[in-house]
């Protein structure tokens, strides 16, 4: 049992049972994933999704609005923070604290 049978002519490796091994060569092509051209299975995806939503499945909720910043928020932050420090940073002279006059 799960003895190699025969190598094909792509490098994939048939097991005795019938189970076929891949070539790393061919990584690319094994992990696409494709979607249903069927209209029957396309609606069984909709409808699986929508039930593990329904049951609170993690991974299955669209992102919350509400709590996440939007990319043009986070650049104007950004943007306010480097003019705060370029104003902070242009000092016209130095006093030393420590000097005794």
């Amino acid at each position: 049992e799960g003895v190699a049978s025969e190598i094909t002519e792509l490098g994939e490796i048939v097991m005795k049972d019938g189970r076929v091994l891949g070539h790393r060569s061919l990584v690319r092509y094994y992990k696409q994933s494709l979607k249903p051209r069927d209209p029957k299975h396309a609606d069984l995806v909709t409808r699986m999704i929508r039930d593990y939503r329904a049951i609170g499945l993690p991974g299955y909720h669209p992102r919350s609005k509400r709590n996440e910043k939007s990319r043009k928020d986070v650049l104007e932050a950004n943007k306010r923070f480097m003019k705060l420090g370029f104003k902070g940073n242009k000092q016209k002279h130095f006093k030393d604290s420590t000097a005794p006059f």
